[in-house]
């Protein structure tokens, strides 16, 4: 526990010291969430069918809508391409400057955004295939759903998706890790990534759980905290009928919990950075494997 401990410690002196990444942290949560890999899980179960639904139906109708010529559509649609476009973009430059920053203690916005540049194109390709991923997954999960039923759903999660899409997900982390740190290609990167991951999965998983035990903990702090100290000025707006109020308080505690995943997000990149330098050094072992041996000893 000794190695998540100081890994987590040094993490968060190197995203506190260095506010300037806070913005690249804003962009990397849109890679795998605030809370990581476990994160990722989570939401694509939440919306495994009914997310894939919805997305569907939009894409039908808006293909029809288009067919027939409309102006304000096209212009809709064109503008939601750019729009994604610059944020894959911003994904990963972002991912590329965490990287960097955190394995050379990079402490200028601009060398870190230059460092992240250099390495865009293969991380871009890493990313859209993970979505692409997911989304096939996704379509393979709804096919299921309206064919067989739930109860073969949760089996086969169980069985199947859960450490398809867990393991998936380390691998698209150490994979950007291995392009950046040790420019390479991406194929190349892929498999230096498979054989870290098969040479240290438990590690790799602890330190994933461990991580998301911890922004589940400070998320929820974090919550408590503005509710203390917003519930006065709440109950006081209530009583007075201004009720406006409270609907801007909404943006507020949007732009809040944007600014927290931000810094997690940050901290969490250089958490998994000098992870992966340590496994490449130290040869940690599981915690978990340590606890077992100390038991039976």
């Amino acid at each position: 526990m000794k190695l998540y401990q100081d890994i987590l410690r040094s993490a968060w002196r190197h995203t506190i010291q260095r506010p300037g990444l806070w913005v690249f942290g804003f962009f990397a949560t849109f890679i795998f969430g605030a809370s990581g890999e476990i994160d990722r899980y989570l939401r694509f179960m939440d919306n495994e069918s009914a997310g894939f639904t919805g997305w569907l139906n939009v894409i039908v109708s808006t293909s029809q809508a288009l067919a027939l010529g409309s102006i304000n559509l096209w212009l809709l649609v064109i503008g939601i391409g750019v729009a994604g476009l610059i944020l894959i973009y911003m994904m990963s430059v972002s991912a590329g400057a965490l990287i960097h920053s955190a394995k050379w203690k990079t402490e200028s916005f601009t060398e870190a955004f230059l460092a992240g540049q250099k390495h865009v194109v293969q991380l871009a390709v890493l990313f859209v295939s993970s979505i692409m991923f997911l989304s096939i997954l996704t379509v393979v999960m709804a096919s299921v759903v309206s064919q067989h039923g739930m109860e073969v759903v949760v089996l086969v999660s169980v069985v199947g998706v859960i450490p398809v899409v867990i393991i998936a997900s380390f691998l698209v982390r150490l994979t950007a890790m291995v392009v950046v740190l040790d420019n390479v290609h991406i194929g190349q990167a892929f498999i230096r990534a498979s054989r870290i991951f098969a040479a240290h999965w438990l590690v790799i998983l602890e330190m994933s759980i461990v991580s998301f035990v911890v922004v589940f903990v400070v998320n929820l702090l974090l919550l408590l905290g503005l509710v203390i100290m917003c519930l006065p000025m709440l109950v006081t707006i209530t009583m007075a009928g201004l009720l406006s109020l409270v609907f801007y308080g909404q943006y507020v505690y949007l732009g809040l919990s944007l600014f927290s995943a931000a810094i997690i997000s940050t901290w969490q990149w250089s958490a998994w950075t000098y992870l992966f330098g340590a496994l490449q050094t130290r040869q940690p072992k599981s915690t978990l494997v340590g606890w077992i041996s100390g038991a039976r000893q």
